[in-house]
């Protein structure tokens, strides 16, 4: 009984001694992240700082006219920004990062501009009724799973960007009103539903960007999109989007449409209302058929990209020569297995068809200024009278038949072997094996 009443005796010391020491250990570390602040010509940065433990903190610093505030690890899980404002630590651009900040409250009044709020664990947002001041809301890396509610109280708001949080479904009416948003991106959130039935066709006056990329959508419908008038650039790349519902997309003023990396089998331009696009991008996608109608509504489109999907119609050649603008078209990872062209493109400066099976080419008409990419095609045999003096430069690297040239070169150069010579009118192209390509032969074989 003696021996366990000492064993007793001494386990209570060494419980009190691991506790001194654990409390030594804490007090350095709060020492460690002491609050730390200072300030430059243009932005004050305040690091580790506990209102509830620091509640009569000042900053020292001279007034001026633009001034940025940045936060970082507030010690606070909840913050009033007029408290902020009370102690002179608000400025008309202020942010909040790397933070364990749930909920953020920005009353009515305050000088702030722009709120930026990065890497923290917010849940909650709130603006009170008239806010006439902020210009800019930036929220990344949040634990948000909706759009805040009250954003339609932002009267002056021109950018909105809420990014990799957990937000599902977008209510697009939260943003129909406010009346000088230009600016709206979701990208990177976990969106798989839109919703929204257009009140008016006043709604979102101002709107000239829509960011939804990198989400989980999976169906589309456009009608959404319509009575955003002023609407330039639509993003909606790197979704599932496999079916697009059948309701024409009218935006007269888009310039730049991408729904490149999804899963789309089939697309119709047909009834689209698209005049000013000059951007299309639906590469990396599962289409199989070149959409129908696309040659007749996209009639300003200057750059059409269409690589990696599954496109095998030879006949798309006779139905892009009506796209008089086109000035480079990308098909290249398809299943083409001819280019025959015809007619002349205009506008056309570049031709993408890498990686096609492509096995038979004849280009006799064609823009000045013309380059051709057929690398890794099936290419076996030429005849250079089928190639208008027009194409100044063909890549037919890595396929069976290789009678490369380009005319851009300047002077002599080598490149994987060959020798260039800048003599693009006689197709003259020089190989290490000293055999010229030219007009007067027929190649067939694996070398020129």
């Amino acid at each position: 009984l003696y021996r366990l009443r000492a064993l007793k005796q001494t386990l209570i010391r060494r419980l009190f001694t691991f506790r001194l020491l654990l409390l030594l250990l804490l007090q350095a570390s709060s020492a460690a992240v002491a609050l730390q602040s200072g300030c430059s010509e243009l932005v004050c940065i305040i690091k580790d700082w506990n209102p509830a433990l620091e509640n009569s903190f000042t900053l020292n610093r001279e007034p001026a006219q633009f001034m940025f505030m940045k936060f970082v690890n507030l010690q606070t899980l909840s913050l009033n920004l007029a408290m902020l404002q009370e102690k002179g630590l608000l400025e008309r651009d202020t942010s909040i990062k790397n933070s364990p900040v749930q909920s953020v409250h920005v009353p009515t009044g305050i000088e702030l501009a722009a709120l930026n709020v990065h890497q923290t664990d917010l849940v909650y947002l709130t603006f009170e009724r008239n806010n006439t001041n902020l210009e800019t809301l930036c929220i990344s890396h949040s634990r948000l799973k909706h759009v805040p509610v009250t954003v339609t109280h932002l009267q002056a708001v021109k950018r909105i960007d809420i990014t990799f949080a957990r937000i599902e479904t977008v209510q697009f009416a939260q943003f129909a009103r406010l009346l000088h948003l230009t600016i709206l991106t979701l990208n990177f959130n976990l969106i798989k539903h839109l919703d929204y039935s257009p009140s008016s066709d006043e709604d979102f006056p101002e709107l000239k960007e829509l960011h939804l990329s990198n989400n989980l959508l999976k169906m589309i419908n456009f009608s959404h999109f319509n009575t955003m008038h002023a609407l330039e650039a639509l993003y909606l790349s790197s979704n599932q989007i496999i079916n697009i519902e059948p309701s024409p997309l009218l935006t007269p003023s888009l310039k730049f449409f991408d729904l490149s990396h999804n899963a789309i089998i089939q697309l119709s331009a047909c009834n689209w209302t698209v005049g000013s696009l000059v951007s299309f991008g639906i590469h990396n996608n599962s289409l199989e058929l070149f959409p129908p109608c696309l040659e007749d509504t996209l009639s300003s489109v200057k750059y059409l990209h269409m690589s990696f999907n599954s496109l095998s119609d030879d006949s798309i050649w006779r139905r892009v020569v009506s796209l008089k603008n086109l000035r480079i078209i990308d098909l290249g990872y398809n299943r083409f297995t001819s280019l025959v062209m015809d007619t002349v493109i205009p506008s056309l400066k570049y031709l993408n068809l890498q990686y096609n099976p492509i096995t038979r080419l004849s280009v006799t008409a064609a823009n000045d200024g013309l380059s051709i990419n057929v690398r890794c095609g099936r290419i076996e045999e030429f005849d250079p009278t089928n190639v208008t003096h027009s194409v100044i430069a063909l890549d037919m690297h890595h396929c069976p038949l290789d009678c490369s040239w380009d005319a851009r070169c300047n002077d002599v150069r080598m490149n994987d072997g060959w020798q260039w010579l800048p003599n693009p009118l006689q197709y003259s192209v020089e190989l290490h094996t000293g055999l010229p390509c030219s007009t007067k032969h027929v190649f067939r074989g694996s070398i020129c």
